[in-house]
């Protein structure tokens, strides 16, 4: 966290916003993982992180990066502890958005929520058409 902060100090969204961007996105991801201090401090800067990005991955500019922070939102919203159902629902409709298809990982025509999902045994894979 400390070398993305330190790079946001010498690029600005003037100079070099792709990279701007990309700092600010691994600083949602960093903070979304983060395990030490308050959770929902952390969460609220992966948030603010992630928002400030997409100033600049859109997704007609930037279609994977803009997906791929659509799929960080998602995750911060099912992470949020306070919300319950709602921030569950909040981050399937992210993930919607991303993917034009309803579900979940892991079920026909779902969308990707987690990129690193944990293996499904072969016995319990969905079947592809």
């Amino acid at each position: 966290i400390a070398h993305f902060k330190a790079a946001l100090t010498v690029v600005s969204r003037l100079s070099a916003a792709d990279m701007w961007a990309q700092v600010h996105a691994q600083l949602a991801e960093a903070y979304r993982r983060r395990e030490i201090g308050d959770a929902t401090e952390n969460l609220q800067s992966a948030y603010a992180h992630a928002r400030l990005a997409s100033l600049v991955y859109r997704p007609a500019s930037h279609p994977r990066e803009w997906a791929g922070l659509e799929c960080t939102l998602a995750r911060i919203h099912s992470q949020r502890p306070d919300d319950g159902p709602e921030a569950v629902e909040a981050a399937l409709k992210m993930a919607r958005r991303v993917t034009g298809r309803p579900g979940v990982h892991g079920m026909p025509g779902g969308a990707i929520i987690d990129p690193y999902p944990k293996p499904i045994p072969p016995e319990a894979a969905p079947t592809l058409p």
